[in-house]
């Protein structure tokens, strides 16, 4: 079992995952995400702590899914090649279920024992006695395992998802597979062409699921592009906190679309809108009240330094969603607020603060406008990441008290 080192992500630029070395590997936690001992060498961690990484390795699939768009999160077994982290969690937990995956194969034999096969006895040496027939050598069904090249495959992904991730389930005793890496890599094309034929003629879920992560973990482990890769996260953690801010706070009844500010060109006397649009991250409505929310995945409220803010650019973008709502929307709201929401970890259990406010030095604000200061909210990234996972529902009346603090 190799060491475990839990660093910060803003030691690594950014990076959330883990990177792998030669007897240890590195877990780069997100800003605001903290443990006890944070930078100490361990051999092994406590099954809460193992839960929650689960979950934070497992959000690192938003990045991908945002990016295809068309994709829905987490239950990917296609045939994309990245760090398939979802496979070998469903490979180990399959293995620890069901144990390896064997084919059952039926043999006939005469003078045995077993369940009589009647197609087969029919067709058999027999004569009639008293009105009854009687078989002289009828068939019987024995039911036998055999160990097949799915078998060996499934034993040798067990493995690389182990040595992957493995360190969040203990100590798993296994048999191994009798395939070796060079074998696997020489002949990965004919064990995929396999994969596939067996994959088009079977009807059974799990067989079919398996196979589609077998596959997955042998095109990650021997395609060209990922050949030397042993890591596993993203430098794209932003991705992951917007999402998770919208799903928590955002208003699901709400048309997103219809707060897209965009443009138009008008060029030799012809008017023609621009492809771009502006898009806010999360809108929030209350009764006749609407909260623009920016989540910003920045640092500062790790490191509080001024430099971790939002710049200027994103202070324009949220008052031009304001100028949009108030100018553009059938529907227009009694107030505007605007926020910026940012992660930090909380020290006295408020998961949800005030810190100040932005607004532009370009333009004076009339005082009827809100939005025109944005609100800096910071919230606890636990208090979050759980609300996301556990569906319960979040304080948004505290939320939207401290988003106008800033009036």
């Amino acid at each position: 079992m190799m060491k475990i080192i839990f660093n910060k992500s803003e030691n690594r630029n950014g990076f959330v995952g883990i990177k792998y070395g030669k007897d240890n590997l590195t877990i780069y936690l997100p800003y605001g995400f903290e443990i006890e001992n944070i930078n100490d060498e361990v051999d092994e961690i406590d099954s809460e702590l193992k839960n929650k990484l689960s979950k934070l390795l497992n959000s690192i699939s938003i990045v991908n899914s945002i990016e295809r768009e068309n994709e829905v999160f987490g239950s990917s077994t296609g045939d994309e090649i990245e760090t398939p982290f979802n496979s070998f969690i469903w490979i180990i937990n399959d293995y620890l279920n069901n144990g390896f995956y064997t084919e059952i194969e039926k043999i006939y034999k005469q003078n045995s024992n077993g369940k009589i096969n009647w197609k087969k006895t029919l067709n058999s040496e027999h004569y009639f006695e008293d009105d009854n027939i009687v078989f002289t050598q009828p068939y019987y069904e024995n039911i036998m395992e055999s160990n097949t090249v799915i078998t060996e495959l499934n034993k040798y992904c067990l493995e690389i998802s182990i040595k992957y991730v493995g360190f969040l389930f203990g100590n798993i005793e296994y048999e191994k597979s009798k395939l070796y890496k060079k074998t696997v890599e020489a002949h990965i094309d004919y064990y995929i062409k396999i994969l596939n034929k067996v994959l088009s003629k079977t009807f059974n879920d799990r067989k079919k699921i398996l196979i589609n992560h077998i596959k997955r973990i042998l095109r990650f482990t021997y395609d060209g592009l990922n050949k030397n890769s042993m890591d596993f996260g993203t430098y794209k953690y932003y991705y992951v906190w917007e999402y998770m801010v919208d799903v928590v706070f955002g208003s699901k009844d709400v048309n997103k679309k219809e707060f897209f500010p965009d443009a138009s060109w008008t060029v030799d006397g012809i008017k023609e809108k621009d492809k771009s649009q502006l898009r806010p991250d999360t809108i929030l409505k209350n009764n006749d009240e609407l909260f623009i929310l920016d989540a910003k995945y920045y640092k500062f409220g790790v490191t509080n330094s001024r430099n971790d803010l939002p710049n200027v650019s994103s202070i324009q973008k949220q008052i031009t969603y304001g100028d949009h709502v108030i100018n553009n929307l059938d529907f227009i709201p009694q107030n505007v607020y605007n926020a910026f929401i940012l992660p930090y970890k909380s020290k006295d259990a408020k998961n949800i603060i005030y810190r100040g406010y932005a607004e532009s030095n370009w333009n004076i604000p009339e005082g009827d406008k809100p939005y025109e200061k944005i609100s800096l909210i910071l919230i606890d990234f636990e208090y979050l990441f759980n609300k996301f996972y556990d569906g319960s529902k979040p304080d948004l009346n505290l939320l939207m008290k401290e988003i106008k603090k800033s009036q």
